[in-house]
């Protein structure tokens, strides 16, 4: 396998696998693995990397035929390494159990990825059901993405789609950053051809309402200055709270329908 910068294969491998790193979030899974059914692309294989649920996150996922994998060790970075090295596609897509797409989402991000060779994407970020504040926030926030790509890769880590052989030449999801996504981000993005693409996903605001809108936005204005100038160490110290999430998925599941 050739590991050089911005390698790229003749043509884009016809396989795609979906990998979704999980933790008690079966109030969330179900509606992302039936956006999953309605793709218009469908995905060759769908793979939830569990971190060791307590409820029925493990259940939901086989019930809706996905294949359920139980990591060694509990953590985002080393679940979706886990999912990777399970995974036999071709390009593998990373997605938080919070995101919702719309039908033609892997379709057009794999046309688009095709079209203008990338090795590596990830799309529009929408907040659902967000206010004014968060859909203004986050529209800023990706033309910044969109502008700074080539130069400084950055995105939201909500989904993120990497040729694997990429993934394997970065070597993966490293579990020493706290920001395991923006990281690997950044370290693909240098070593092949990294853009956002114009497609939306949703995904939920649940972390802004349980922290505060104002607070959440300062925190990720923060890190992205540290991120910007590669301090991720740095970054591991500031103060950001992961779950758990209370279970508010009805209230998101009707304001992402309103926005397919």
């Amino acid at each position: 396998m050739t590991t050089g910068a911005r390698t790229r294969p003749q043509r884009w491998g016809s396989t795609i696998s979906v990998i979704i790193p999980t933790l008690d979030e079966a109030a969330w899974l179900p509606r992302l693995l039936a956006d999953l059914a309605q793709q218009t692309r469908a995905p060759d294989e769908v793979i939830v990397a569990d971190g060791g649920s307590a409820d029925a996150t493990e259940a939901i996922a086989e019930a809706a035929g996905a294949r359920t994998l139980r990591s060694a060790r509990r953590g985002a970075a080393l679940q979706r390494n886990a999912g990777a090295v399970a995974a036999g596609g071709d390009v593998l897509v990373f997605v938080d159990a919070d995101v919702r797409l719309p039908p033609r989402t892997l379709e057009r991000l794999l046309a688009s990825m095709e079209r203008r060779r990338l090795d590596v994407a990830c799309p529009w970020f929408r907040p659902d059901p967000g206010d004014p504040l968060l859909h203004v926030f986050f529209t800023l926030l990706d033309v910044v993405f969109v502008l700074t790509a080539p130069v400084v890769p950055s995105g939201g880590g909500g989904l993120i789609a990497v040729r694997r052989d990429l993934f394997a030449a970065v070597g993966g999801f490293d579990p020493a950053y706290r920001f395991e996504d923006m990281r690997f981000l950044q370290a693909a993005g240098w070593l092949g051809r990294y853009r956002v693409v114009l497609t939306p996903v949703h995904f939920s605001d649940r972390r802004f309402r349980r922290d505060g809108r104002l607070r959440t936005i300062g925190t990720y204005l923060l890190l992205g200055v540290l991120f910007a100038f590669g301090l991720h160490r740095t970054a591991n110290r500031v103060g950001y709270r992961s779950g758990p999430y209370e279970a508010e998925a009805a209230g998101f599941a009707e304001a992402g329908e309103g926005r397919r």
